[in-house]
């Protein structure tokens, strides 16, 4: 009886350590998120000599998605491989408990493409870019990406959460960005040179949204 008692008991308070845990983090990240102060759609339609056009992405896609506000366009310049770019902004509490949401090293697979390389390349002094190579029934793809959530740019969730302590205490949170952009190509060499052009154009706009 008293070991069920004591067993009792030690429930009792793990429950109470439990659910007064759940509360402070519950309190800490208690915040409102600023809506974007620059407009995703704004994205140049002409990047360092590459034009554009828009590709809606359809209705169920968008929905998964979630982001209050995105782009789709496809950038194109003669003699060169077209170069899709997508930037998407989260503008709710959804970004506190995911911050680097859809991520292509998951996204990419679960639509069966086979992740054969990657590298990661620092762009503009500071900005962090992994570049993602994927086969799939012969066909070859490279991306790119990165998340920004306001100063911080990071490209895994991992490093997202490692710089999160700038904004720990903060009652208001800037709204998060993500952008990736895509390319066919033979291999991360091949496509390199084109996406991180584009790359950089992107986040010359994208960084001033805070």
């Amino acid at each position: 009886m008293r070991k069920i008692s004591l067993r009792t008991a030690l429930v009792c308070a793990f429950v109470i350590v439990c659910s007064a845990g759940a509360t402070w983090l519950e309190y800490q990240f208690d915040v409102t998120i600023r809506q974007p102060s620059v407009d995703i759609n704004d994205l140049g339609k002409s990047l360092a000599g590459w034009d554009s056009k828009s590709v809606d992405l359809d209705p169920e896609t968008a929905r998964f998605v979630g982001a209050g506000s995105y782009v789709s366009r496809v950038y194109f310049r003669e003699g060169k491989t077209p170069v899709s770019v997508y930037a998407a902004v989260w503008a709710d509490r959804s970004i506190v408990s995911d911050i680097s949401p859809h991520p292509p090293t998951m996204c990419y697979p679960n639509a069966g493409w086979t992740l054969v390389n990657q590298k990661e390349v620092i762009l503009d002094d500071s900005l962090p870019v992994v570049l993602l190579e994927f086969s799939r029934a012969g066909e070859r793809i490279v991306t790119a990406h990165w998340y920004q959530l306001g100063d911080l740019q990071y490209t895994d969730r991992a490093s997202g959460r490692l710089g999160l302590s700038t904004l720990w205490g903060k009652k208001e949170w800037p709204p998060m960005v993500k952008v990736l952009i895509q390319t066919q190509a033979a291999s991360i060499e091949d496509a390199e040179g084109r996406l991180t052009t584009i790359a950089s154009e992107v986040n010359a706009f994208t960084k001033a949204i805070h």
